[in-house]
């Protein structure tokens, strides 16, 4: 991301290991990977209803539930219970009649709860609006290939991974739309963390 543009400020945290988080080793195993960059530069958006995704990795149906918090509240804004047949990626986008507030930080959780009784394990990260219409008209009416390059080199991370997912949704088979969203990802992580990113690589 370009300096100039910031960031939601903080280090990312919770769950096991950050932005992901495993259940454990069993053949009921599940692990979440969460979509976002290795360091919290360019977790922002321009939108007031992003698209949160995360990769879960499972063999069997798994629920989970996805929390958004305003870091300045208690309680949490936003709660959806997110069901998972088999492994992919997951998304929630908040509903109509509510939108993020600009320049409020948030954080946002996806809770898996275990098999076997053990405990229920999570993974956080966080995400802040920063307003840019003049970014927003720029990309308006664009390919989404094309809205991605524009928000990445502006360091706008939400904004910039969801198009290809979307388009990754309607064409999962376009070689090229793969290409670019794994690019995207790995370009967004160093080399010490690539590693959490290996089951979604390996799955798209």
């Amino acid at each position: 991301p370009e300096k100039s543009r910031g960031s939601a400020g903080g280090t990312l945290s919770g769950g096991r290991r950050g932005t992901e988080a495993t259940c454990g080793a069993s053949a009921q195993t599940a692990a979440i990977t969460l979509l976002v960059p290795a360091k919290a530069e360019g977790l922002v958006t321009t939108s007031g209803q992003p698209m949160f995704s995360w990769f879960v990795d499972t063999q069997t149906p798994t629920t989970m539930k996805f929390v958004l918090q305003d870091s300045q509240l208690a309680n949490p804004v936003f709660t959806q219970s997110v069901q998972a047949k088999r492994s992919g990626i997951m998304s929630v986008a908040l509903p109509d009649g509510m939108a993020l507030k600009p320049s409020t930080q948030y954080r946002w959780t996806v809770f898996v709860a275990c098999a076997n009784g053990q405990q229920e394990i999570f993974a956080r990260s966080f995400i802040q609006r920063n307003d840019n219409p003049e970014l927003n008209q720029r990309v308006s009416g664009k390919s989404a290939m094309d809205q991605a390059i524009a928000y990445a080199k502006a360091g706008v991370w939400y904004d910039a991974i969801a198009p290809l997912i979307n388009a990754y949704r309607i064409n999962p088979n376009d070689v090229i739309i793969k290409a670019e969203l794994k690019s995207l990802l790995l370009q967004a992580n160093n080399l010490s963390s690539e590693q959490r990113l290996k089951p979604v690589i390996d799955h798209l």
